[in-house]
């Protein structure tokens, strides 16, 4: 049951959804509980193949169905959601952007409305990874998750600095998200947000007690490995590489962008993933914090070339 809870800031949370049957009934069940009053819940399904549209609905979100195959990704669906119904999302103060997967605490809502005045133009979240446990690599992009999070999100915070998107837990004034969504141009949507906020010099505020929890699914997904895919092979520069044999290996590259960034990649097979993530300003910890995954190189030795 929707709580009536009177509320300082309209929000719409949006979730983006392509195929995601599995787990959108207990994400939205989720939500519902902690929505307030004037605050909805949208569902875009995406090019979906399965019942994922219909099992929203029956849940109780407001779906808006985007049938265009040649156009993929979450980066494709924003653009077209701010291009199709801008008039609908000026209505709210806020727009919030969840996983299909994410889930939220019962005092989410109170919390956001805590850390909005003054008014900010966007914010991200705390992301706390669940469910890592039984995959070796799942763990480490959980480990770098929080490590970043609450190392250099502390650190940034402190000094007045901008934090990076995450693609959960986004928040934007609707006027601002409408103005650089159309500019995304890639299926890395949080890469890319970043990037035109930086460029527009508006700081990400981080909202680190406003947690939303992200569940990491047993194995690394195609949308893992998909942000590596568009990310790492635009990358001409290698900064450091630790080669366990050709098919295995940790490099950090350079992602050539105005505001400067470093990527973790690992390789395992015919897959590439993102481990993590790291400021250009930070480049003199990234051989220190290289020394962190080196439970791999024990891993390849053993004669187990293939990552969970």
């Amino acid at each position: 049951m929707t709580t009536t809870i009177l509320n300082s800031s309209k929000i719409a949370v949006v979730i983006f959804a392509q195929n995601e049957s599995p787990v959108i009934k207990n994400t939205i069940d989720n939500i519902r509980r902690s929505l307030r009053i004037s605050d909805s819940l949208y569902v875009i399904a995406d090019n979906c193949s399965d019942d994922t549209p219909d099992i929203a609905r029956s849940a109780g979100a407001q779906v808006l169905v985007r049938d265009f195959a040649n156009q993929p990704g979450k980066g494709a669906a924003i653009t077209w959601f701010l291009k199709t119904h801008s008039a609908q999302i000026m209505a709210y103060d806020y727009i919030l952007i969840l996983d299909a997967d994410s889930l939220i605490p019962e005092d989410f809502f109170p919390k956001i409305d805590s850390q909005l005045e003054p008014r900010v133009a966007v914010a991200q979240c705390s992301i706390l990874p669940t469910g890592f446990e039984e995959s070796p690599i799942m763990a480490i992009i959980a480990l770098s998750e929080i490590v970043e999070q609450i190392v250099f999100n502390n650190i940034r915070s402190f000094l007045g600095f901008s934090v990076r998107l995450r693609g959960t837990g986004m928040i934007f004034d609707p006027t601002l998200l409408i103005s650089i969504g159309p500019k995304i141009g890639t299926e890395v949507e949080d890469i890319a947000l970043s990037m035109l906020v930086a460029e527009q010099k508006i700081p990400v505020r981080w909202f680190k007690t406003v947690v939303v929890f992200d569940p990491k699914p047993g194995e690394c997904t195609d949308a893992t490995t998909g942000v590596v895919h568009s990310q790492f092979f635009v990358s001409k520069t290698s900064l450091v590489e630790i080669n366990f044999n050709d098919a295995v290996w940790i490099r950090i590259v350079e992602v050539p962008c105005r505001c400067g960034s470093y990527f973790f990649c690992c390789r395992s097979g015919n897959r590439t993933y993102l481990i993590g993530h790291i400021a250009a300003s930070e480049k003199a910890l990234l051989h220190k914090i290289t020394h962190a995954y080196s439970w791999i190189h024990s891993h390849v030795a053993q004669g187990n070339h293939s990552f969970p």
